[in-house]
């Protein structure tokens, strides 16, 4: 069974005798924190770029080609234990050719890992967070941090371990700055607010005939001023990507949602107050009937898109953005303001059943818990994955499973109602959301897919798949190197018409092409360049633009990129002086823009060069025979599905179920459906209706499928054991650490420090969970209640968790990646309340002192007056961000013109972002990996 060991907050701070007492929580770190440092020097040494000729992959052993005799000595323990372990034993690799590793797989692997790619900061060097990894490195980031944590369960000590937790006390004063915050930003949601609150229809009179059009009328909100209501078509969102576009080439801007004509009815017998703060306008009474509202689902996806724009700081302090909400205000008509009184009503109907049905799909889950635990310890125990599959084998009908069975399937069929509703239903994009899989599921060719699945036979079937997608009609190109590098090469046109952009700025070909040649150049002289640039303290594009290289600038060229550099160093002193940084309007002059313009033209042809490198890797010949043998590796295994189980039926079953989904959302989709019991019922009933399909399913490819689900079954009970049992025998951590001295010391000073910085993780995580909680932007009280619902069915997996020791180390990763990442919705606003903003910036300096305060602080899930955070607050641990933004470059060419009568007004300022936590500095840990190697046995004999 698995161990329990107790939990602690960070002791206080040790005495003499305690600086060499190896204590529970000392030990797990210093165990943690030791096999993390290993897996990242194996993982760096596995991408490093082939040095010699020789492939690291070659190091993890057969049926990798062997490194010559000659080669340089490297060890690779723990990832070489994984592969063999856990990749090799894969069940469908058992199919694979022999030449795929050495011939097919370590080829290719060699020929991605010498591309010079990286994230478009990285040619200049710059230290800015989203430059500081690039994708390719996050995504190891992310291997080596679950990889560690998989193999730290896995390798148990002598000593009793301890994971920090926060204390009550912590909870209790995270959750009053969160209230603080919560009722800040109340108050901001009434000084700064983006609404498309109604649709206007407007009348083109023609010598013949009149024309009809509708426009959505935008207002923005602002503290102390009037509210400024805009009218625009839905051409001007289309022409406001277009301008993001151009005027900041380095973000990402997603298009508008597609045009929406659908006309929804609002059913309503109470009677609706014309004063309501949303609104803000006077007006005659509105009284209840039936009112139709045009375009009502364009205008909640067009609302949601200006939000998403707004979530990003670069582009809510765009002067176009700024232009697109405040230029050419309008005063709306009585008529008007009616139809956006009917509007608000029908926002808060629609909020207010969200709310409803978040109660209770999170009261019906609340009552599976306890029957969901019981599953627990048959999953944990011996072999015990496999004897949930041997039920699920034996049993033919969903309903004749055992009890605590039907309760995981009531929790998974409650799951996956709420997300059809929300997807589908509730989110202000559901209609967007509906329209694509309906289209989808118009489009698919259902019964011709059925009559060639019941006639074909699944060899040949599988063959001509394989023929028509890797063929080279007449030399050309296969259809699956078209799939691949269709959007690439759209990115690539789009990127080029960006570089176009930036370079007629510049104004300048010659100084464009330096920069294009320094890009395109091996990271070896790119290396050599960053290096000169440094010793000299100067920009990497200065010391690339003054070399001798062909084509040279002349004196005069010269001259001006000298000037530009001086102005250009000014202008970021004078960045490091702001306190707010949407005061920052960029450069005063045009040197200074000149080094923004090159900046920006050096990432994007960073961008351009990465995608032409993955087109040229997709189209080597390695890269197809690599895709064929991957296929034909999973051609055994889909063969035995497609006897074992009709594949034919099952895809009726999946067209039935589609189009039940169709009529069931249609059927809920009006506003005056106000029952959340029976909303919540009618979408457990459709999934109740379609779950013996699918359970039928799954029953016949395992109970016919020739050991297919039995082997798979056998290889993820390889993780659950290694989780369970361990990783050989139990060894002791004395035997690394030196017995007394000032060595020992030393080391568990820096284990200190590791546990320390993992607290103060678990506090940033803490606050950062609770900030999402009370956003304003996007988060009502509807979308809270969703959090809570979601909080609910999330506990019922956390219930089948394998031990707090496991569970802490979950928690330890969940708060590692969330403070890697750039979330830019950390940013508060600033308010009068500058006692919240010390609260809040406090939270950090007080969990450091209360490491010196507390000793074996209980976790508070423990004491009977606790609160439990799923009360306090709701979140998800693994709900999606914006993805890390790029620094500001110049845009100071605006096709759209502000208003000159008064100052522009921005969005609420923000204070500058907190630094991220960095993890302490190592320099006696790293000298114990090799005595930890040599102590677990396991990894020798692999």
């Amino acid at each position: 069974m698995t161990e329990c060991p107790e939990t602690s907050s960070p002791t206080r701070e040790p005495t003499t005798a305690d600086l060499t007492t190896l204590t529970p929580l000392r030990a797990h770190y210093l165990k943690k924190q030791l096999i993390s440092l290993q897996f990242q020097r194996e993982l760096d040494a596995l991408i490093a770029a082939p040095a010699h000729n020789v492939s690291p992959f070659s190091y993890l052993g057969p049926p990798f080609t062997p490194p010559p005799k000659d080669a340089p000595r490297l060890e690779l323990p723990f990832l070489r234990y994984c592969f063999r372990r856990f990749v090799l034993s894969f069940p469908f690799l058992a199919a694979a050719p022999p030449d795929f590793f050495p011939d097919k797989l370590q080829p290719f692997m060699a020929s991605m890992l010498s591309k010079n790619l990286s994230s478009s900061s990285a040619a200049l060097d710059e230290k800015s967070e989203d430059a500081e990894e690039t994708a390719r490195n996050k995504l190891l980031t992310k291997l080596e941090r679950n990889a560690s944590m998989l193999m730290t369960s896995g390798v148990k000590i002598v000593e009793k371990e301890e994971v920090v937790r926060l204390s009550q006390a912590d909870l209790d004063r995270l959750e009053a700055i969160a209230r603080k915050r919560a009722a800040r930003e109340r108050r901001m949601k009434d000084r700064f607010e983006v609404n498309v609150i109604c649709v206007r229809t407007v009348t083109e009179k023609g010598r013949v005939r009149s024309r009809v059009h509708e426009e959505f009328i935008v207002r923005t909100r602002r503290g102390h001023q009037p509210d400024v209501y805009v009218s625009r078509r839905y051409g001007d969102f289309k022409t406001l990507a277009a301008e993001l576009r151009k005027a900041h080439p380095g973000e990402s801007i997603p298009a508008p949602p597609a045009k929406d004509r659908t006309i929804v009815s609002l059913s309503t017998t109470s009677p609706i107050s014309p004063t309501m703060p949303m609104l803000g306008v006077g007006g005659p009474t509105y009284t209840g009937g039936a009112s139709r509202l045009a375009r009502e689902k364009n205008r909640l996806t067009l609302r949601a898109y200006l939000h998403s724009l707004l979530a990003s700081p670069e582009l809510a302090s765009s002067p176009v953005l700024r232009s697109f909400l405040l230029s050419g205000p309008t005063q709306l008509t009585a008529e008007e303001m009616e139809d956006a009184i009917r509007r608000e009503e029908a926002d808060k109907l629609r909020e207010d059943g969200r709310k409803r049905f978040a109660r209770e799909i999170a009261a019906r889950v609340d009552g599976l818990r306890e029957a969901a635990r019981s599953v627990k310890g048959e999953l944990f125990a011996k072999n015990g994955l496999t004897h949930i599959f041997a039920t699920i084998k034996e049993t033919e009908d969903i309903r004749q499973l055992p009890s605590n069975y039907q309760a995981v399937i009531e929790w998974a069929r409650i799951s996956l109602a709420s997300t059809v509703f929300q997807h589908f239903v509730a989110a202000d994009t559901a209609s967007e959301s509906f329209a694509s899989l309906k289209r989808i599921h118009g489009l698919m060719p259902y019964f011709m897919l059925k009559t060639i699945l019941k006639i074909s036979n699944p060899m040949a079937m599988i063959r001509g798949v394989l023929d028509l997608f890797l063929a080279h009609p007449f030399g050309g190109r296969s259809l699956l190197q078209r799939m691949f590098t269709g959007s690439l090469v759209e990115e690539a046109k789009a990127i080029e018409e960006d570089i176009q952009s930036v370079k007629d700025k510049v104004e300048d070909p010659v100084i464009c092409e330096k920069v294009r040649q320094f890009v395109y150049a091996p990271r070896e002289i790119q290396s050599i360049f960053k290096a000169d640039a440094a010793e000299e303290n100067i920009h990497v594009l200065v010391a690339v633009l003054r070399s001798g290289e062909e084509p040279a600038l002349s004196r005069g060229q010269l001259q001006r990129v000298m000037r530009a550099h001086r102005a250009h160093k000014e202008y970021v002193k004078s960045q490091e002086s702001l306190q707010d940084s949407d005061d920052d309007e960029g450069p005063q002059d045009e040197e200074a823009w000149l080094f923004e313009d090159l900046s920006v033209l050096t990432k994007l042809y960073s961008r351009l060069r990465d995608r032409e490198q993955l087109i040229e890797l997709i189209f080597e010949g390695t890269t197809a025979d690599l895709l064929k043998d991957i296929i034909t590796i999973f051609y055994a295994p889909l063969a035995q599905v497609y006897r074992a189980a009709s594949i034919a039926d099952s895809l009726g079953d999946l067209q039935n179920f589609m189009n039940d989904l169709t009529r069931t959302v249609e059927s809920v989709e009006e506003l005056s459906q106000q029952d959340p019991a029976k909303t919540v019922q009618i979408f457990i009933d459709l999934i109740k209706r379609h779950e013996q399909a699918f359970y039928s399913f799954v029953h016949k490819v395992h109970s016919k499928g020739e050991g297919l689900f039995s082997n798979l079954m056998q290889w993820i009970e390889l993780f659950l054991t290694l989780m369970r049992d361990g990783l050989g025998d139990r060894i002791s951590l004395e035997f690394l650490l030196p017995h007394t001295g000032k060595e020992r010391e030393d080391i568990l000073r820096e284990v200190d420090e590791i546990a320390l910085y993992h607290y103060k993780l678990k506090v940033t995580y803490e606050d950062r969970v609770r900030r999402r909680f009370g956003r304003t932007q996007g988060l009502n009280d509807a979308d809270a209640e969703d959090e809570i619902a979601a909080q609910m069915v999330d506990g019922v997996v956390k219930d089948l968790s394998f031990g707090d020791l496991i569970q802490g180390d979950a928690e330890d990763l969940a708060a590692e990646e969330t403070d890697s990442e750039d979330d830019s919705s950390g940013d508060d606003y600033s308010s009068e309340d500058e006692d919240s903003e010390s609260d809040e910036s406090s939270s950090e300096e007080s969990s450091e002192t209360d490491l010196t305060e507390r000793e074996n602080t209980p976790y508070p899930g423990n004491s009977p007056t606790s609160v439990k955070r799923s009360h306090t607050i709701a979140h998800s641990p693994h709900a999606s961000r914006p993805p890390p933004l790029p620094p500001k470059q110049a845009s100071h060419k605006q096709s759209l013109d502000l208003p000159q009568d008064r100052p522009p007004s921005q969005p609420p300022s923000k204070r500058k972002k907190a630094p991220a936590l960095k993890p302490p500095e190592l320099k006696h840990l790293p000298h114990l990996l090799p005595i930890l190697v040599e102590l677990v046995r396991p990894l020798r004999v692999c």
